[in-house]
């Protein structure tokens, strides 16, 4: 069910790309995080983007649906 809201996100206007992952199954190291169990990519064009993302009615639905199915979220906002 929730990679089914994820993919969802995929049809926010401002959303240019969208890539949902899970831990590969490569080999135990210090430098690689297996500590979740989704991972999602959201490329957007702009900081306009960005924001209208934010505050868009599916993102915002899919905040209140699932929140509960999570302890912690880590979002790495690059250039």
């Amino acid at each position: 069910m929730f990679h089914q809201e994820l993919e969802k996100l995929g049809m926010i206007e401002s959303v240019h790309q969208l890539h949902i992952g899970s831990p590969a199954a490569t080999t135990k190291r210090p430098v690689i995080d297996h500590s979740y169990d989704f991972c999602l990519t959201v490329i957007l064009e702009n900081v306009s983007a960005h924001d209208l993302y934010q505050q868009d009615p599916i993102h915002l639905q899919f905040i209140e649906k699932c929140a509960h199915m999570w302890d912690k979220v880590k979002i790495y906002d690059a250039d």
